[in-house]
């Protein structure tokens, strides 16, 4: 992929997200910013986090499989 195939990921999103941001009222960021910090359990899954790594193992697996087959 040519250089400026990343623009996308090194300008343009960066930029929108601060739009993004900058439009958001001040008093309703503050508003959300101070309910975020006053969140003392932060959403976790054991079981999503077993998920995601069965699946990269899986991967990795079946890949390196494939990699095998072709080198043998």
């Amino acid at each position: 992929m040519p250089v400026l195939g990343y623009l996308d990921e090194l300008v343009v999103l960066p930029v929108g997200i601060a739009l993004a941001v900058r439009l958001i009222p001040t008093d309703l960021m503050a508003e959300y910013r101070r309910e975020a910090a006053s969140r003392k359990v932060r959403p976790r899954s054991l079981m999503a986090a077993l998920i995601i790594i069965l699946i990269w193992t899986l991967v990795l697996f079946v890949l390196s499989y494939c990699v095998y087959q072709h080198i043998r």
